[in-house]
């Protein structure tokens, strides 16, 4: 339980929704690379930012959604602040094998467009369904899927041409 003063008020148990959340979004900051420590860091300040918006947030059908966006936005920060790399650890991987392709992965997001890069977060980072991506981005499903046919493309385009260089 959070023990946060006025949590039960706008529309919803916040308590309840932390409870139930919580796994997940700390989840989201260990397969974003954090170590443990720096993905609760991320979760509590996630939900910090749900409770504070809570009279809204609360009565949003996504809020569980709307809590990973948040989450996912402030554990690349973290990731980018700490150098931490941006994706799961590998079985078998070296350091400077998970350095170079952490490395590689945020430059490569970071060459999408906005809506291309939230897309990716969201639906692959984070694991959203693509509805409730649809839903947290006020767009339509099938733009979700062409913005994530893109990506993966240009991904895929950008990701390949390093390996051939590291490679050569």
């Amino acid at each position: 339980m959070t023990g946060i003063p006025g949590a039960e008020t706008g529309g919803g148990d916040f308590e309840v929704f932390f409870d139930s959340v919580w796994p997940r979004v700390v989840a989201l900051g260990r397969r974003m690379g954090l170590g443990v420590a720096d993905a609760e860091d991320v979760a509590l300040d996630a939900l910090a930012i749900a409770h504070d918006r809570w009279g809204r947030v609360g009565r949003l059908e996504y809020r569980e959604a709307w809590t990973l966006k948040v989450a996912a936005r402030l554990a690349l920060r973290a990731a980018g602040r700490r150098g931490a790399p941006v994706v799961e650890r590998r079985e078998g991987a070296s350091a400077e094998d998970l350095a170079l392709g952490s490395v590689a992965v945020e430059a490569a997001l970071r060459r999408l467009p906005r809506r291309q890069r939230q897309v990716v977060v969201l639906r692959y980072l984070a694991d959203l369904p693509e509805r409730e991506v649809a839903r947290i981005l006020r767009i339509d499903v099938g733009s979700v899927k062409q913005h994530a046919s893109r990506a993966r493309a240009t991904l895929r385009g950008v990701l390949v041409g390093v390996d051939a260089e590291e490679s050569a």
